[in-house]
């Protein structure tokens, strides 16, 4: 795999997977693979340190982009999951070598 490539991780709440794949798609992404986690931290650490309500069950999205999408895919992934907003999931960029 060359090392002009990157996959963004996101963690979002359950349901929202498929439309941030579809989205990325639409932007270049060369693939998608939504999988399904559940945290296992306190209920006091959703609501008291991150500010979330108890969700536990979300969706672990891993999408290829080459390098030079990742700022717009990463910009659109942002805006639909409202990733601004405290407590509706993360996302971040790893590079991908051998």
């Amino acid at each position: 795999m060359n090392s002009d490539y990157k996959i963004i991780f996101t963690i979002v709440k359950k349901g929202m997977g498929s439309m941030i794949v579809s989205e990325s798609k639409k932007l270049g992404a060369s693939a998608s693979t939504i999988m399904l986690g559940k945290g296992t931290a306190p209920k006091s650490i959703y609501t008291e340190l991150l500010g979330m309500s108890y969700e536990p069950e979300k969706e672990i999205i891993m999408t290829l982009v080459k390098e030079d999408l990742v700022e717009k895919i990463m910009q659109r992934i942002t805006d639909l999951a409202k990733l601004n907003q405290r407590g509706n999931g993360i996302s971040f960029v790893i590079n991908l070598k051998k």
